[in-house]
């Protein structure tokens, strides 16, 4: 691996770490309290040892083997990738999720548990209204009408990003309509929830 190079591991690691870092929270600590739990709860660890004795042999070599992978010597495994990622805590875990998704071109959008619910939901427009001020406001690139390579790098970057936040805001408007009035999305997030609740068209 090249030094710099974007990976799963490292997104994982730096999002662990930052949270490790403000919030006071020991490598044991994460080991025993929260990602070993995961593990388990996942059926990815073995079933602790009955014994005081050797539970403490067990829980030193998985201490060992996860201060390794958070130091970056060791690979994590990638059988363990949800699994650690649901060991952090909610806010850390959404950004993971937001830079894993961008690294394979997609957004992070949590879907609603049904189709048909219909559960008063909380609109979005407020948050939409703010993103779309916020892409106006960074738009100088192209107020001409053109965008090409005379604009400044820093500028389309703002406006880009800017562009992103507001699609995934959209998007996630539209999944609010749907799960507070079971109204049918766009047939592309349609199968999105279909996927993911393993319904047939």
């Amino acid at each position: 691996m090249h030094i710099g190079e974007i990976s799963e591991d490292r997104i994982l690691l730096k999002h662990t770490t930052e949270w490790l870092t403000e919030k006071g929270v020991s490598k044991q600590q994460f080991a025993r309290q929260h990602l070993l739990p995961s593990l388990e709860k996942s059926q990815l660890e073995i079933e602790e040892p009955l014994s005081a004795d050797s539970y403490q042999n067990w829980f030193e070599s998985r201490r060992k083997m996860i201060s390794s992978m958070l130091s970056g010597k060791s690979a994590i495994p990638l059988a363990w990738k949800w699994a650690w990622i649901y060991a952090l805590p909610k806010p850390y875990q959404q950004e993971c999720l937001k830079e894993l998704m961008a690294l394979t071109g997609s957004f992070y959008l949590p879907l609603p548990s049904g189709t048909n619910d219909r559960v008063p939901t909380p609109s979005s427009l407020a948050c939409l209204t703010r993103e779309f001020s916020d892409v106006i406001a960074s738009s100088k690139p192209a107020q001409d009408g053109m965008l090409d390579v005379r604009d400044e790098r820093e500028e389309l970057r703002e406006y880009a990003a800017g562009l992103l936040d507001l699609v995934e805001k959209g998007v996630q408007e539209l999944l609010n309509i749907q799960k507070g009035t079971g109204l049918l999305a766009p047939r592309v997030l349609q199968r999105m929830l279909n996927e993911r609740l393993g319904n047939e068209d």
